[in-house]
Protein backbone atom coordinates (compact mmCIF):
# COMPACT_ATOMS: atom_id res chain seq x y z
CA UNK A 1 0.00 0.00 0.00
CA UNK A 2 1.24 3.37 -1.17
CA UNK A 3 1.96 6.36 1.68
CA UNK A 4 -0.15 8.96 1.18
CA UNK A 5 1.47 11.90 -0.05
CA UNK A 6 1.90 14.58 2.84
CA UNK A 7 0.02 18.21 2.64
CA UNK A 8 3.54 19.60 2.49
CA UNK A 9 4.68 17.79 -0.43
CA UNK A 10 0.75 18.29 -2.18
CA UNK A 11 1.62 22.43 -1.54
CA UNK A 12 5.32 22.22 -2.61
CA UNK A 13 4.31 20.40 -6.16
CA UNK A 14 1.04 22.83 -6.38
CA UNK A 15 3.68 26.31 -6.18
CA UNK A 16 5.56 24.52 -8.64
CA UNK A 17 3.28 24.08 -11.30
CA UNK A 18 1.83 27.23 -10.34
CA UNK A 19 5.27 29.27 -11.07
CA UNK A 20 5.44 27.56 -14.55
CA UNK A 21 1.93 28.25 -15.52
CA UNK A 22 2.78 32.21 -14.17
CA UNK A 23 6.31 32.33 -16.04
CA UNK A 24 4.52 30.62 -19.54
CA UNK A 25 1.53 33.03 -19.38
CA UNK A 26 4.46 36.20 -18.58
CA UNK A 27 6.67 34.92 -21.89
CA UNK A 28 3.44 34.47 -24.08
CA UNK A 29 2.02 38.19 -23.05
CA UNK A 30 5.34 39.74 -23.13
CA UNK A 31 7.70 37.98 -25.70
CA UNK A 32 11.05 39.64 -26.55
CA UNK A 33 11.22 43.31 -28.25
CA UNK A 34 12.70 41.82 -31.10
CA UNK A 35 10.74 38.36 -31.38
CA UNK A 36 9.40 38.12 -34.98
CA UNK A 37 7.30 34.64 -34.83
CA UNK A 38 6.86 34.32 -38.96
CA UNK A 39 10.61 34.69 -38.91
CA UNK A 40 11.00 32.61 -35.99
CA UNK A 41 12.33 28.91 -36.08
CA UNK A 42 10.38 26.68 -38.66
CA UNK A 43 7.56 25.71 -36.37
CA UNK A 44 6.97 29.07 -35.21
CA UNK A 45 6.73 30.52 -38.41
CA UNK A 46 4.95 27.64 -40.19
CA UNK A 47 2.19 28.65 -37.24
CA UNK A 48 2.03 32.59 -37.70
CA UNK A 49 2.11 32.31 -41.78
CA UNK A 50 -1.12 30.27 -41.69
CA UNK A 51 -2.63 32.43 -38.79
CA UNK A 52 -1.62 35.35 -41.49
CA UNK A 53 -3.05 33.35 -43.97
CA UNK A 54 -6.32 32.90 -42.63
CA UNK A 55 -6.83 36.88 -42.11
CA UNK A 56 -5.89 37.90 -45.55
CA UNK A 57 -8.76 37.55 -48.64
CA UNK A 58 -8.18 33.85 -50.69
CA UNK A 59 -7.41 36.48 -54.05
CA UNK A 60 -4.54 38.01 -51.88
CA UNK A 61 -3.18 35.33 -50.71
CA UNK A 62 -1.09 34.42 -53.65
CA UNK A 63 0.39 37.82 -53.96
CA UNK A 64 1.07 37.52 -50.24
CA UNK A 65 2.99 34.03 -50.56
CA UNK A 66 4.87 35.51 -53.15
CA UNK A 67 6.34 38.25 -51.27
CA UNK A 68 7.39 36.01 -48.52
CA UNK A 69 9.53 33.74 -50.82
CA UNK A 70 12.01 36.86 -51.22
CA UNK A 71 11.61 37.23 -47.39
CA UNK A 72 15.41 37.79 -45.35
CA UNK A 73 14.36 34.62 -43.33
CA UNK A 74 15.07 31.14 -44.79
CA UNK A 75 12.47 29.45 -42.74
CA UNK A 76 9.62 32.10 -44.09
CA UNK A 77 10.97 31.58 -47.56
CA UNK A 78 10.50 27.34 -47.16
CA UNK A 79 7.27 27.67 -45.07
CA UNK A 80 5.68 29.92 -48.27
CA UNK A 81 6.98 27.93 -50.78
CA UNK A 82 5.57 24.68 -49.27
CA UNK A 83 2.26 26.55 -49.11
CA UNK A 84 2.45 27.65 -52.41
CA UNK A 85 3.22 24.51 -53.81
CA UNK A 86 0.70 23.29 -51.90
CA UNK A 87 -2.62 25.65 -53.32
CA UNK A 88 -1.17 26.86 -56.52
CA UNK A 89 1.04 23.73 -58.18
CA UNK A 90 -0.06 25.22 -61.50
CA UNK A 91 1.71 28.80 -60.85
CA UNK A 92 4.35 28.32 -58.93
CA UNK A 93 6.60 25.71 -61.18
CA UNK A 94 8.76 29.19 -61.83
CA UNK A 95 9.86 29.36 -58.24
CA UNK A 96 10.78 25.38 -58.36
CA UNK A 97 12.90 25.48 -61.29
CA UNK A 98 14.79 28.94 -59.08
CA UNK A 99 15.25 26.74 -56.17
CA UNK A 100 18.75 25.69 -56.28
CA UNK A 101 19.56 29.58 -56.57
CA UNK A 102 18.74 29.93 -53.46
CA UNK A 103 21.47 30.21 -50.29
CA UNK A 104 19.66 28.08 -48.04
CA UNK A 105 20.25 24.10 -48.48
CA UNK A 106 16.48 23.25 -47.68
CA UNK A 107 15.16 25.25 -50.04
CA UNK A 108 17.56 23.75 -52.66
CA UNK A 109 16.55 20.50 -51.83
CA UNK A 110 12.71 21.27 -51.81
CA UNK A 111 13.33 22.82 -55.04
CA UNK A 112 14.67 19.13 -56.57
CA UNK A 113 12.18 17.13 -54.14
CA UNK A 114 9.11 19.19 -56.05
CA UNK A 115 10.70 18.77 -59.71
CA UNK A 116 8.74 15.58 -60.19
CA UNK A 117 5.78 17.59 -61.01
CA UNK A 118 8.00 19.80 -63.73
CA UNK A 119 7.60 18.41 -67.55
CA UNK A 120 10.36 15.17 -67.49
CA UNK A 121 12.84 17.29 -69.54
CA UNK A 122 12.87 20.68 -66.97
CA UNK A 123 12.99 17.88 -64.04
CA UNK A 124 15.76 16.25 -65.23
CA UNK A 125 17.74 19.62 -66.41
CA UNK A 126 17.18 20.38 -62.55
CA UNK A 127 18.12 16.84 -61.50
CA UNK A 128 21.26 17.22 -63.58
CA UNK A 129 21.99 20.58 -62.11
CA UNK A 130 21.75 19.27 -59.01
CA UNK A 131 23.96 16.07 -59.67
CA UNK A 132 26.63 18.45 -60.25
CA UNK A 133 26.40 21.20 -56.86
CA UNK A 134 29.30 21.36 -54.63
CA UNK A 135 26.92 20.33 -51.52
CA UNK A 136 27.20 16.66 -51.00
CA UNK A 137 23.68 16.53 -49.52
CA UNK A 138 22.37 18.44 -52.97
CA UNK A 139 23.83 15.90 -54.93
CA UNK A 140 22.65 13.13 -53.05
CA UNK A 141 18.98 14.67 -53.19
CA UNK A 142 19.08 14.97 -56.78
CA UNK A 143 20.50 11.56 -57.73
CA UNK A 144 17.88 9.80 -55.42
CA UNK A 145 15.26 12.39 -57.29
CA UNK A 146 16.68 11.19 -60.71
CA UNK A 147 16.40 7.35 -59.91
CA UNK A 148 12.73 7.90 -58.40
CA UNK A 149 11.86 9.94 -61.70
CA UNK A 150 13.78 6.73 -64.15
CA UNK A 151 11.50 4.32 -62.46
CA UNK A 152 8.71 5.67 -63.38
CA UNK A 153 9.52 4.92 -66.97
CA UNK A 154 12.74 5.41 -69.67
CA UNK A 155 12.65 7.45 -72.78
CA UNK A 156 15.03 6.98 -75.27
CA UNK A 157 17.03 10.76 -74.77
CA UNK A 158 17.49 9.45 -71.12
CA UNK A 159 20.59 7.95 -72.05
CA UNK A 160 22.24 11.17 -72.95
CA UNK A 161 22.45 11.26 -69.18
CA UNK A 162 25.33 9.25 -69.14
CA UNK A 163 27.90 11.35 -70.21
CA UNK A 164 27.66 13.74 -67.19
CA UNK A 165 27.11 11.04 -65.06
CA UNK A 166 30.41 9.55 -65.46
CA UNK A 167 31.88 12.74 -65.47
CA UNK A 168 30.71 13.04 -62.01
CA UNK A 169 31.49 9.69 -61.05
CA UNK A 170 35.52 10.03 -61.20
CA UNK A 171 35.16 12.92 -57.98
CA UNK A 172 32.43 11.17 -56.15
CA UNK A 173 32.87 10.19 -52.49
CA UNK A 174 32.59 6.82 -51.99
CA UNK A 175 29.00 6.80 -50.82
CA UNK A 176 27.94 9.19 -53.74
CA UNK A 177 30.02 6.82 -56.17
CA UNK A 178 27.57 3.68 -54.83
CA UNK A 179 24.24 6.25 -55.49
CA UNK A 180 25.82 7.16 -59.13
CA UNK A 181 26.49 3.98 -60.23
CA UNK A 182 23.01 2.63 -59.43
CA UNK A 183 21.99 5.09 -61.70
CA UNK A 184 23.93 4.33 -64.14
CA UNK A 185 22.56 0.58 -64.05
CA UNK A 186 19.45 1.99 -64.78
CA UNK A 187 20.82 3.46 -67.99
CA UNK A 188 23.29 1.41 -69.45
CA UNK A 189 21.97 -2.20 -68.18
CA UNK A 190 25.31 -2.87 -66.65
CA UNK A 191 25.44 -4.61 -63.69
CA UNK A 192 28.70 -3.67 -62.40
CA UNK A 193 27.00 -2.74 -58.79
CA UNK A 194 29.60 -1.03 -56.00
CA UNK A 195 29.04 -1.89 -52.77
CA UNK A 196 30.32 0.82 -49.98
CA UNK A 197 30.60 -2.34 -47.77
CA UNK A 198 33.33 -4.22 -50.24
CA UNK A 199 36.59 -3.28 -49.28
CA UNK A 200 38.12 -0.59 -51.18
CA UNK A 201 40.70 -2.80 -53.71
CA UNK A 202 37.17 -3.82 -54.98
CA UNK A 203 35.53 -0.73 -54.85
CA UNK A 204 38.59 0.65 -56.56
CA UNK A 205 38.11 -2.59 -59.42
CA UNK A 206 34.97 -2.11 -60.14
CA UNK A 207 35.69 1.71 -60.85
CA UNK A 208 38.37 0.70 -62.88
CA UNK A 209 35.82 -1.31 -65.06
CA UNK A 210 33.10 1.49 -65.79
CA UNK A 211 35.82 3.92 -66.67
CA UNK A 212 37.36 1.11 -69.10
CA UNK A 213 33.89 0.66 -70.73
CA UNK A 214 33.40 3.86 -70.86
CA UNK A 215 36.86 4.98 -72.70
CA UNK A 216 35.51 2.42 -75.59
CA UNK A 217 32.29 4.11 -76.10
CA UNK A 218 32.13 7.70 -74.92
CA UNK A 219 33.24 8.68 -78.51
CA UNK A 220 30.04 7.39 -80.21
CA UNK A 221 28.11 8.54 -77.09
CA UNK A 222 24.80 10.58 -77.66
CA UNK A 223 25.60 13.66 -75.72
CA UNK A 224 22.26 15.79 -76.31
CA UNK A 225 20.15 16.88 -74.69
CA UNK A 226 21.38 16.90 -71.06
CA UNK A 227 24.87 16.65 -71.44
CA UNK A 228 25.68 20.58 -71.63
CA UNK A 229 23.19 21.50 -68.04
CA UNK A 230 25.74 23.04 -65.68
CA UNK A 231 25.68 23.20 -61.90
CA UNK A 232 23.28 26.15 -60.21
CA UNK A 233 25.39 27.25 -57.80
CA UNK A 234 23.48 30.00 -54.54
CA UNK A 235 23.48 33.23 -55.90
CA UNK A 236 21.00 34.54 -53.44
CA UNK A 237 22.41 37.39 -51.10
CA UNK A 238 21.23 38.73 -47.66
CA UNK A 239 23.43 40.79 -45.04
CA UNK A 240 23.91 39.00 -42.11
CA UNK A 241 22.88 39.64 -38.85
CA UNK A 242 25.43 41.76 -37.11
CA UNK A 243 26.77 40.76 -33.66
CA UNK A 244 29.39 40.89 -31.10
CA UNK A 245 30.79 38.70 -28.30
CA UNK A 246 33.82 37.82 -26.45
CA UNK A 247 35.31 34.25 -27.41
CA UNK A 248 35.91 31.60 -24.59
CA UNK A 249 39.46 33.05 -24.71
CA UNK A 250 38.24 36.69 -23.87
CA UNK A 251 38.87 38.10 -27.20
CA UNK A 252 36.34 40.10 -28.88
CA UNK A 253 34.71 38.86 -32.35
CA UNK A 254 32.51 41.93 -34.04
CA UNK A 255 31.12 40.41 -36.98
CA UNK A 256 30.93 44.07 -38.72
CA UNK A 257 34.35 44.26 -38.10
CA UNK A 258 35.29 41.16 -40.56
CA UNK A 259 34.64 42.56 -43.86
CA UNK A 260 36.96 42.10 -46.33
CA UNK A 261 37.38 38.26 -44.96
CA UNK A 262 34.61 34.97 -45.73
CA UNK A 263 33.51 34.10 -42.06
CA UNK A 264 31.73 30.97 -41.61
CA UNK A 265 29.60 30.49 -38.53
CA UNK A 266 28.88 27.28 -37.23
CA UNK A 267 26.03 26.74 -34.59
CA UNK A 268 26.55 23.58 -32.56
CA UNK A 269 26.95 22.10 -29.12
CA UNK A 270 29.71 19.69 -27.07
CA UNK A 271 26.39 17.39 -26.57
CA UNK A 272 25.11 17.26 -30.24
CA UNK A 273 26.04 14.30 -31.89
CA UNK A 274 25.72 15.45 -35.48
CA UNK A 275 27.44 18.40 -34.48
CA UNK A 276 30.39 16.15 -33.93
CA UNK A 277 30.52 14.01 -36.68
CA UNK A 278 31.73 17.58 -38.96
CA UNK A 279 34.09 18.81 -36.28
CA UNK A 280 37.24 17.00 -38.24
CA UNK A 281 35.81 18.21 -41.54
CA UNK A 282 35.63 21.71 -39.91
CA UNK A 283 38.98 21.21 -38.41
CA UNK A 284 40.58 20.19 -41.76
CA UNK A 285 38.69 23.16 -43.29
CA UNK A 286 40.46 25.97 -40.03
CA UNK A 287 44.14 24.46 -40.33
CA UNK A 288 44.07 24.52 -44.50
CA UNK A 289 42.44 28.25 -44.78
CA UNK A 290 45.10 29.39 -41.69
CA UNK A 291 46.41 31.71 -44.20
CA UNK A 292 43.92 32.80 -46.20
CA UNK A 293 41.34 35.93 -45.05
CA UNK A 294 38.95 33.38 -43.30
CA UNK A 295 37.54 32.97 -40.11
CA UNK A 296 35.72 30.31 -38.60
CA UNK A 297 33.64 30.34 -35.10
CA UNK A 298 31.48 27.87 -33.57
CA UNK A 299 28.97 29.14 -31.31
CA UNK A 300 28.03 27.08 -28.72
CA UNK A 301 23.90 26.36 -27.16
CA UNK A 302 22.61 25.12 -24.35
CA UNK A 303 26.10 24.75 -22.69
CA UNK A 304 26.36 23.94 -18.93
CA UNK A 305 29.80 25.36 -17.34
CA UNK A 306 29.92 28.48 -19.17
CA UNK A 307 33.35 30.11 -21.40
CA UNK A 308 35.50 27.40 -18.84
CA UNK A 309 32.64 24.55 -19.58
CA UNK A 310 32.49 25.22 -22.99
CA UNK A 311 36.59 24.91 -23.44
CA UNK A 312 37.07 22.70 -21.54
CA UNK A 313 34.60 20.22 -23.80
CA UNK A 314 35.64 21.23 -26.87
CA UNK A 315 39.09 20.95 -26.32
CA UNK A 316 38.47 17.23 -25.61
CA UNK A 317 37.15 16.58 -28.93
CA UNK A 318 40.07 18.15 -30.78
CA UNK A 319 38.47 22.02 -31.59
CA UNK A 320 41.06 24.46 -32.04
CA UNK A 321 39.32 27.25 -34.31
CA UNK A 322 37.03 29.74 -32.48
CA UNK A 323 34.50 29.06 -29.86
CA UNK A 324 32.51 31.19 -28.10
CA UNK A 325 28.95 31.03 -26.46
CA UNK A 326 25.80 31.97 -28.24
CA UNK A 327 24.22 35.05 -26.78
CA UNK A 328 20.25 34.86 -26.90
CA UNK A 329 19.77 37.68 -28.85
CA UNK A 330 21.98 35.65 -31.66
CA UNK A 331 19.99 33.16 -31.76
CA UNK A 332 16.89 35.48 -32.20
CA UNK A 333 19.15 37.26 -35.30
CA UNK A 334 18.91 33.96 -37.23
CA UNK A 335 15.94 32.60 -36.85
CA UNK A 336 15.94 31.62 -33.67
CA UNK A 337 18.47 28.77 -34.16
CA UNK A 338 17.35 25.78 -31.83
CA UNK A 339 18.47 22.40 -33.94
CA UNK A 340 22.08 22.10 -34.92
CA UNK A 341 24.20 22.06 -36.36
CA UNK A 342 23.64 24.85 -39.10
CA UNK A 343 26.43 26.60 -40.74
CA UNK A 344 26.38 30.14 -42.28
CA UNK A 345 28.76 31.53 -44.73
CA UNK A 346 29.06 35.31 -45.27
CA UNK A 347 30.79 37.09 -48.07
CA UNK A 348 33.84 39.10 -47.95
CA UNK A 349 30.38 42.11 -47.76
CA UNK A 350 28.89 40.90 -44.80
CA UNK A 351 26.14 38.86 -46.48
CA UNK A 352 24.78 35.53 -46.02
CA UNK A 353 25.54 33.19 -49.14
CA UNK A 354 25.31 29.84 -48.13
CA UNK A 355 23.20 28.31 -45.16
CA UNK A 356 23.69 24.60 -44.34
CA UNK A 357 20.93 22.63 -41.79
CA UNK A 358 22.74 19.23 -40.58
CA UNK A 359 26.27 18.48 -40.68
CA UNK A 360 28.53 18.65 -44.08
CA UNK A 361 31.64 17.41 -45.12
CA UNK A 362 35.26 19.49 -45.80
CA UNK A 363 34.09 18.98 -49.44
CA UNK A 364 31.22 21.02 -49.06
CA UNK A 365 33.03 23.79 -47.06
CA UNK A 366 35.95 24.19 -48.90
CA UNK A 367 34.34 24.23 -52.58
CA UNK A 368 31.86 27.25 -51.36
CA UNK A 369 34.59 29.10 -49.47
CA UNK A 370 36.83 28.92 -51.83
CA UNK A 371 34.28 30.42 -54.11
CA UNK A 372 33.63 33.58 -52.07
CA UNK A 373 37.18 34.15 -51.36
CA UNK A 374 37.85 34.41 -55.19
CA UNK A 375 35.31 36.92 -55.80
Amino acid sequence: MKAPISRSRVLLYSTLVFALLIGTLYRLANPPAHHDPLRGDDDDSKIALQALLQKTPTEQQEALLRKYVNDSSPNLRLNALETLEAQYPQTSTDLVQNALADSSTPIREWGLESAQRLDRPSAIRLFMAGIQDTDTSVKMTALQELKALLKKSTEADDKSMVPLLMQELQTASPLLRASFIRTLIQLTGKQWELATTAPLSTQEERLAKWKTWWNTVEATWAKEPYSTTTAQLPTRSDPAPDFSLNDVDGKPFHLAQQKGRVVMVNFWGTWCGPCKLEIPDLQRLSQTLRDKPFDLIGLALNEEGEERGLKERSSKLGVTYRQALCPRQVQHAYGEVTGVPITYLMDKRGNIRYRWEGPRDYATFYSAVERLLKE
